[in-house]
């Protein structure tokens, strides 16, 4: 019978890297070798890239370059963002209303770090900037709109290996 005790770190350290988060934290709890293992930053930038970034949660905390994230700050963001997601009931894209003109937003898309993102909404590909002064509050400003090609609907879609590329296609119905 194998056993994965067997195997070389780097082989276990791939096969970490496709594990659920949960069976992630489970292992950690088995011996001090997986313990040491799970604790690796390239295990838990490929959980936030699998899990947070290519799944379109809003990444949890200040907007910061991926590179310049500790292993346990990937994980402490992987594991807010998940429990975030968990505790928000699950709504429907097409529920969510912009409050200025009581339109429907059918996605929002974080850029890498965090003050830039993009909306569909009516068939619409809407740029927006998270703006900030020191002393004031945040806003939003409207870089740019685009219409969708023959008004068909259309989703965005981030790479994981490369979180600051985006392609937009028709959205399956």
């Amino acid at each position: 019978m194998a056993s994965l005790d067997k195997l070389v770190d780097d082989i276990l350290i791939r096969i970490l890297r496709t594990l659920s988060v949960h069976t992630i934290l489970s292992l950690r709890k088995t011996s001090r070798r997986y313990y040491l293992l799970t604790k690796l930053r390239c295990v838990w930038y490929a959980k936030f890239c699998a899990e947070v970034l290519a799944r379109n949660l809003p990444p949890p905390g200040q907007p910061c370059p991926l590179s310049l994230l500790s292993s346990a700050d990937l994980e402490n963001r992987t594991l807010r963002a998940l429990y975030l997601e968990n505790s928000w009931p699950h709504l429907s894209t097409n529920i969510i209303i912009s409050k200025q003109r009581g339109e429907r937003v059918d996605q929002v898309v974080f850029m890498p770090g965090g003050a830039e993102f993009l909306t569909v909404q009516n068939k619409r590909l809407v740029y927006w900037l998270i703006v900030s002064r020191p002393g004031l509050s945040q806003g939003l400003k409207k870089v740019a709109e685009w219409p969708t090609p023959e008004g068909v609907s259309c989703k965005v879609v981030k790479d994981c290996e490369n979180p600051s590329a985006i392609a937009v296609g028709p959205r399956e119905q």
